[in-house]
């Protein structure tokens, strides 16, 4: 620093700019480094920041749990809706297969017996 002062301004500005710097300067530069380390410290320490995207994470994750488990259940239930209609249809067929059979009954008609 003192070098830089002397290239910039005259022997007699220079050495009065030196004087202060020498007074001055080792406080300002421990001020400054301290300041600084502080402000280096509070960003690396601060966790607002992660702690919000952390809980936004987290209440998108049960919304998409919820919808995942929904969608099971409806899985679910369509499966054994169809179970109980492949099984009352086995029945009525059982019992009713030689008139299904011979009237050729489409699916509605199916679906209106298993009703």
């Amino acid at each position: 620093m003192i070098f830089n002062i002397f290239k910039a301004a005259s022997f007699l500005n220079a050495t009065w700019l030196v004087v202060l710097w020498l007074v001055i300067g080792p406080v300002y530069l421990i001020y400054a480094f301290v300041k600084d380390l502080y402000y280096f410290i509070k960003i690396l320490c601060d966790y607002k920041e992660d702690d919000i995207a952390a809980e936004i994470k987290i209440v998108e994750d049960k919304i998409q749990d919820k919808i995942v488990i929904y969608n099971e259940v409806i899985d679910t239930v369509r499966a054994i809706l169809n179970l109980f209609k492949s099984k009352k249809y086995k029945k009525i067929k059982s019992s009713y297969g030689k008139k299904i059979i011979k009237k050729n009954l489409n699916q509605q008609e199916i679906d209106q017996l298993l009703s």
